[in-house]
This record gives structure tokens, C-alpha cells and sequence, in this order.
């Protein structure tokens, strides 16, 4: 089966309904979805989807960030250079977007 992380700024969300229309279309077509949120919504549970057809709910919430985290993420992006350098060289050096917004681009990602 495949499966999918679907993650939002927040989730569920009054604001982009769709998000939920989406996980439960994806989970009609036989696709396990983890949805994740960056946020907790308020009053997780009753926002966002107490109007909608289909009840959703995060299966994780990201927390913030911790120095050893991030330590731990870039070791993992130095082992495996060959395989992310050819996307960072696109991301870093073509596009249209100014080159602080790419390197923004690139940090949150």
C-alpha cells in the first residue's frame, strides 16, 4: 500500500477545508495518509472540519526545533551529499526568485 505524509502550516484548518477533502479523497483511492501539522489547531478536533462531510485529524504535530535536531538533520543531509547536491545546486543557483528568498526557500524546507 502506498503511503503518503501530507503536512500542513495547520491542519485541520478552517481557512484551506480543502486539505481535509484531499486526505479523504487520497484514503478513497486505497493511499495511506499520515497527515502532519506544524501547528496545533485551536481547539484541535473541533476546527476546521466540524463542517465538512469527513472528520480529520493530525497524526503529528511537529514541535519546535531543538539544536540537536537540526545537528542530527544536517549530519543526515552530509551522508547522503550525493544525493541532495543536484537539487540544492537547482534550488541555490536557477529560478526567478532573488537569491535570499531561495535560500529562505531552502532553510525551511
Amino acid at each position: 500500500m502506498l503511503t503518503v505524509a501530507y503536512l500542513a502550516n495547520q491542519f485541520p484548518s478552517r481557512v484551506e477545508p480543502y486539505v481535509a477533502e484531499e486526505i479523504e479523497e487520497l484514503k478513497r483511492r486505497g493511499v495511506r495518509v499520515i497527515a502532519g501539522s506544524v501547528r496545533k489547531a485551536a481547539g484541535e478536533g473541533s476546527s476546521g472540519t466540524s463542517n465538512s462531510r469527513n472528520k480529520c485529524s493530525t497524526d503529528i504535530v511537529l514541535q519546535p526545533l531543538h539544536t540537536a535536531v537540526l545537528l542530527r538533520a544536517l549530519l543526515l543531509c552530509l551522508r547522503r551529499w550525493n544525493q541532495i547536491s543536484p537539487l540544492l545546486g537547482r534550488i541555490i543557483f536557477h529560478g526567478r526568485e532573488n537569491p535570499l528568498r531561495r535560500v529562505k526557500a531552502l532553510l525551511h524546507t
